[in-house]
């Protein structure tokens, strides 16, 4: 979720909601070892019997985590940015009759971009000078509407969707003065610039735009489709480039692409895979070629500092998750306290 590529800044899910931050040349100007690694996500307890905490908002800052919300209702963080010396983090939290509302927190200190009567999720962040540009969905107004992909400029939302068809925005690019939205509209993947609508996929089937990188003009999208591949339904992995959709994986049950960015003719994709009866396995493409380990897990975010790369996710499942981060080749597992089902949706690199 997560990018200025006008100035060098490249940036779920879960969804069940998934969803990456990328970074500056003042950002890259600096020694990577005196960089600060900033990564957000959730966290829960669980049982073999299914008993469960609500989830809480986190924040880690190299590896030391701070806990964003008071685990009286659910919340979750999607998206971290970092302004000078503010950090800026999106997500949401519920009231406490159930309805989540759309927020970021800055430094720490919670900023509602909904007003709580209806549900509503923020997924993306990013921050131009003294602007906060935050993306996401809202329920709509009208009875019996759907969800409405929206975005928010210091505040203010501006509604991309007419609550006709379920939608979200999912995440966001700055690009010499556009603003580049990804996500879905019905069983339509979504690409807006400047809230003018353009269909990556026909609806034959269902996709979700998940995540967008711009490099010299280049515009790239992460994309998780609904494919019928030999009279199977299956979910494949893809990227949208230039009116194209290029497949990373099919040969499974379940692939998708959470995560992207383009970068002096490479192109990073990650996210994950599943075959039939396996467990989840991360998977991380460069160029279109599987460059991760077999590990079980989730990649969800990409981001570059100098001549780095570093990517977010999960390893593990279900009651023995942790939330992850790497560094090129080298796998940090992020704290976790007490509790036993941990994810990282964001990383960003200053």
């Amino acid at each position: 979720m997560k990018k200025t590529i006008a100035w060098n800044m490249v940036c779920l899910t879960l969804l069940l909601a998934s969803c990456s931050s990328d970074n500056s040349d003042d950002a890259e100007m600096n020694n990577p070892e005196d960089s600060t690694v900033y990564v957000v996500g959730s966290n829960a307890n669980e049982s073999d019997t299914g008993d469960s905490e609500l989830d809480r908002a986190l924040l880690w800052v190299d590896e030391e985590l701070t806990v964003l919300t008071n685990g009286q209702t659910n919340a979750e963080a999607f998206s971290v940015f970092v302004s000078g010396d503010d950090v800026y983090v999106a997500g949401y939290e519920e009231l406490g009759n159930g309805i989540s509302i759309a927020k970021y927190w800055k430094n720490g200190v919670s900023v509602n971009l909904s007003d709580g009567t209806r549900d509503a999720i923020a997924y993306d962040i990013l921050v131009d000078g003294e602007d906060v540009y935050v993306v996401g969905e809202e329920d709509s107004e009208i009875p019996g509407g759907r969800n409405i992909a929206t975005y928010w400029v210091n505040g203010m939302p501006t509604l991309l969707t007419d609550g006709t068809e379920f939608a979200a925005a999912r995440a966001l690019a700055l690009y010499e003065g556009e603003i580049h939205i990804v996500g879905k509209e019905g069983s339509i993947a979504k690409y807006w610039v400047n809230g003018t609508s353009i269909s990556l996929t026909d609806g034959t089937d269902s996709a979700f735009a998940n995540d967008i990188s711009i490099d010299q003009g280049e515009v790239y999208i992460a994309l998780r489709e609904n494919r019928e591949i030999n009279n199977d339904d299956i979910q494949v992995a893809s990227y949208w480039n230039n009116n194209q959709i290029t497949v990373l994986e099919n040969n499974t049950s379940f692939a998708g692409a959470f995560g992207i960015l383009a970068d002096n003719d490479n192109l990073y994709v990650s996210g994950s895979s599943q075959a039939v009866g396996d467990s989840l396995i991360l998977r991380f493409w460069l160029n279109g070629e599987i460059i991760s380990d077999t590990i079980v897990g989730e990649i969800s975010s990409i981001v570059k500092h100098g001549d780095d790369i570093y990517y977010a996710g999960f390893t593990g499942i279900s009651l023995s998750s942790k939330a992850t981060y790497w560094k090129n080749d080298a796998m940090v597992i992020l704290p976790s306290d007490d509790f036993n089902y941990v994810r990282a949706y964001a990383i960003f690199v200053k």
